[in-house]
């Protein structure tokens, strides 16, 4: 299917009233997909307002869009796309009755017929409040202010983690096109569409890897890496050390302006791939942590000829934290200096603590 021929793409001018606020929407017009972005492909993005003319973002799909087998029956797709549907739905509820403040709010949401092509189609839609954009833009302007809105994202983004690990939620798909950012200080993650609950069965239980394949951890490249189980779920411990993954993964990405695992990769020789190593996951482990080693340290030296030495030994704690949250072991992955609190690796509260604390002093030694 062409996804750029869908009912989704022909709401523009389109007033229609949302089932879960009762709101009534007009749509403006499309948002236009980034020059290389990775978000976008299965669903279609607008501009929103309410009766009061505020502006909103309206996520648009359809069962064409949500196809994920297309060896099914028109059917089951339905069924599938339907089930898509409701579970991202129950998991926005689920974090706005939790008054989670660092994701993207859901405002309203609903259902509408479009004629496309002389055929009646459902189109799904989900209104959100409206941010300025994603983190890849800001942070091109952020560089030339100093570093404390490093350690200020930072925090944004661990408690948004965490907020969702609290509910048992894993995002799976936490990249830099779904860190959105509203104004300085207030950045939120978006898009659950890859979501799982350890508390609501969903479409995405039995797969190793949800969201988008560029930023997964390495034990889903390909290598042999038995999945822990619960049940016939992938288990829930197992997605919070994912998550922990790409959230060092895009920590990196703020302080290098470069995707962990193509740094990696390109240290990588050809026969320690994953097309190619026919060993078991803990075989491979010696050679992915030397490659995340040489990662490391083009991090430290793109923070340094950014940021300078001062900046560099201002940021160590961070640098620190990356090399934790992304470590080739999953089973080690997090921060060991938990375990003197009492706590699991996994656990972000004192990321979170820190990245506060350092983001208020470097703002005062920048305002000196």
């Amino acid at each position: 299917m062409d996804v750029n021929n869908s009912p989704s793409h022909e709401l523009v001018g389109k007033t229609f009233t949302g089932a879960k606020a009762g709101l009534a929407w007009q749509v403006k017009s499309k948002v236009s997909r980034p020059k290389g972005g990775t978000g976008g492909t299965f669903s279609v993005g607008y501009v929103a307002t309410d009766a009061a003319g505020n502006e909103y973002f309206l996520k648009a799909t359809d069962i064409g869009l949500l196809r994920i087998d297309e060896g099914k029956s028109k059917l089951e797709q339905m069924t599938d796309a339907l089930n898509l549907q409701r579970f991202e739905r129950e998991m926005l509820d689920i974090c706005t009755s939790s008054g989670m403040n660092r994701i993207v709010r859901a405002v309203d949401y609903g259902e509408l017929e479009v004629v496309h092509q002389g055929i009646k189609e459902f189109v799904f839609f989900i209104v959100f409040e409206k941010a300025v954009g994603d983190i890849r833009a800001s942070a091109r302007g952020y560089r030339s202010t100093g570093i404390s809105w490093i350690p200020r994202v930072v925090h944004n983004l661990a408690v948004a983690t965490s907020q969702l690990h609290g509910k048992n939620i894993s995002h799976n798909d936490i990249k830099p096109s779904n860190l959105l950012v509203f104004d300085v200080a207030v950045q939120k993650l978006s898009d659950l569409g890859r979501a799982t609950c350890d508390d609501h069965r969903g479409p995405w239980d039995n797969l190793k890897e949800a969201g988008d394949r560029n930023y997964s951890a390495p034990e889903a490249w390909g290598y042999q890496y038995s999945l822990p189980m619960t049940g016939r779920r992938v288990s829930h411990g197992y997605r919070k050390r994912f998550d922990l993954y790409m959230l060092g993964s895009l920590i990196f990405f703020l302080l290098t302006e470069q995707s962990l695992n193509v740094v990696m990769s390109i240290h990588l020789r050809p026969e320690y791939g994953p097309t190619n190593w026919s060993g078991d996951f803990a075989g491979i482990q010696p050679y992915l942590r030397d490659v995340h080693g040489l990662a490391m340290a083009v991090m430290e030296s793109e923070v340094r000829e950014t940021y300078g030495p001062d900046g560099l030994n201002n940021l160590t704690e961070i640098l620190q934290a990356v090399k934790y949250l992304t470590d080739v072991d999953p089973e080690v992955r997090g921060d060991p200096r938990n375990a003197m609190s009492g706590l699991r690796n996994h656990d972000l509260q004192r990321l979170i603590s820190r990245t506060d604390i350092l983001s208020k002093k470097l703002a005062l030694m920048e305002k000196s």
